[in-house]
């Protein structure tokens, strides 16, 4: 956008004119594309095209002071070069070869322990102090007051006329408040709050606040002290301050601090629960393993019911194999759920995005879970319908008749065939008697009388058998022999113990 100024003689005088108008023409063409444009056909000479030149030049210059949030230093830096700067002509460098490089991680590894030792050895010292406040700590506030300044030595007031913090001058308003772990000055504005609760967790990690006896809190504490309540509450002197006893939020007592004491035991507190505390990945990972080794217990115990029903078997219930199967795909379910999580840990944080090695982590634990969905769980057989169930247990049980069937049979025909084979090879000893075949003799059984105990009688009989066999040397049925007289004495030895 150009400017003009016509003179206040004549018919047009009218003072600066504003809008896109041609020097030379004095025409406003309203948009600077027409105005450049009006330069180009109308104004083509030497002299024109360097004051078209100068017009880009300024043109480009009100763009950027427009666009610019501090237009004062573009127009330094334009008024600071020089009217006549030429352009440079562009030269390639052969390309160079690294120079001398120096590491400075020593330098700063050892500058970094010294720091981290010295805020160490600060944060224990503070803590051994807040451990000799807090062990027996005086419940009235004069007492307490003392107890606290002689574990700490405490900065004499009046050596301190501004606070370290603030910056800012004591007055009557503005009162003087000591840190009671290390002794400095400070204005009630700049002064830190530990609970007794979070002060007894730094000293004794094994401490609990949910099985505390509660002496640090008030009987019923109000949600909110307010600033009349504290004008009614006497104090003992201008020494103790309520807010440095109770906290007026919950109740709970605490113990004033200054800021750099309270960064140190918050971030010996951040240490404290990383190391006693899992990491996101780390439970989620234990929940995944959790499920695929409760998945690769189930499996076989499927695979081994599915294959049964498949043979027609009662061994298994349906209804058990099919609880087994949606457990089964309810462990996919979670183990996939599980995986996923992992994978999308930290991807969607912009401040802090998950990359390199963790990433890597991530993205491995997801393919494990998905190659062992693909090899165990995916795809799992469907189990029979009752009526399918028990069409196959028919079969079972139709098979299981042909084939005793076929085997009695066999066992038939095997015998006939021996029979027909000893008929055909003894036809010359058709005249042998069967009397020749070996049989007990009874002519030498002693005759019994009726009175006689017939179990008795039976025994003595087999022993008779008994003795004719060895005689004959047949063993095979002095064996069998002996078991029937066992089974005799057996059974009438029972006999005689019942009761007649």
């Amino acid at each position: 956008m150009a400017t003009g100024l016509e003179s206040h003689t004549g018919e047009n005088a009218s003072g600066i004119r504003e809008g896109f108008i041609c020097p030379i023409c004095m025409e406003d063409f309203v948009t600077d594309d027409k105005l450049l444009l009006h330069f180009e056909e109308a104004h083509d000479t030497e002299e024109d095209k360097d004051v078209l030149q100068a017009f880009k030049d300024f043109l480009g210059k009100a763009k950027k002071i427009l666009k610019s949030d501090n237009p004062f230093e573009i127009l330094e830096k334009a008024h600071s070069k020089p009217s006549s700067q030429k352009k440079q002509e562009h030269i390639e460098w052969d390309p160079q070869d690294f120079g001398v490089i120096r590491s400075h991680w020593s330098d700063f590894r050892k500058f970094r322990s010294n720091r981290m030792d010295f805020y160490a050895a600060e944060t224990n010292k503070l803590i051994i102090r807040l451990d000799k406040i807090v062990s027996c700590l005086p419940s009235e506030a004069t007492k307490r007051r003392e107890h606290e300044q002689s574990v700490v030595t405490w900065v004499n007031d009046e050596d301190v006329q501004l606070c370290p913090q603030c910056a800012k001058s004591f007055n009557i308003l503005r009162r003087k408040h000591h840190c009671r772990v290390c002794g400095t000055v400070q204005c009630h504005q700049c002064s830190q709050f530990l609970l007794l609760s979070f002060a007894r967790k730094l000293t004794n990690p094994s401490y609990v606040p949910a099985l505390d006896d509660g002496k640090d809190k008030i009987p019923n504490p109000p949600k909110r002290l307010t600033h009349a309540a504290f004008n009614a509450l006497k104090r003992t002197g201008s020494t103790t301050s309520l807010t440095s006893l109770i906290d007026t939020d919950t109740g709970e007592g605490h113990i004033r601090v200054c800021f750099y004491c309270k960064q140190l035991l918050e971030r010996r507190e951040l240490q404290m629960d990383s190391r006693s505390q899992n990491t996101v990945i780390a439970e989620l990972y234990t929940e995944l393993r959790k499920y695929m080794e409760k998945g690769m217990e189930l499996m076989p115990v499927f695979l081994k019911m599915l294959e049964s029903f498949s043979q027609g078997e009662s061994t298994y219930n349906l209804k058990d194999a099919q609880d087994c199967r949606l457990k089964l795909l309810k462990i996919a379910e979670y183990v996939d759920g599980y995986s996923k999580k992992i994978q999308s840990l930290g991807i969607d944080d912009e401040k802090n995005p998950t990359t390199g090695t963790a990433l890597s982590l991530q993205l491995k634990i997801r393919l494990s879970a998905v190659n062992f969905l693909k090899e165990n769980l995916l795809g799992l057989p469907n189990l029979p319908t009752d009526e399918q169930l028990m069409t196959l247990q028919a079969e079972r049980r139709q098979a299981i008749e042909n084939r005793i069937a076929r085997e009695k049979k066999a066992v038939f025909e095997k015998r006939e065939t021996e029979t027909r084979r000893y008929a055909d090879g003894h036809r010359d000893f058709e005249a042998v008697s069967v009397d020749r075949g070996w049989g007990v003799e009874t002519t030498n059984i002693r005759n019994v009388n009726e009175s006689d105990d017939p179990m008795l009688q039976q025994m003595e009989i087999m022993q008779n058998y008994i003795q004719q066999a060895r005689r004959a040397n047949r063993y095979d049925d002095v064996v069998i022999l002996e078991a029937n007289l066992r089974d005799l004495q057996v059974e009438h030895e029972r006999l005689r113990s019942q009761p007649s």
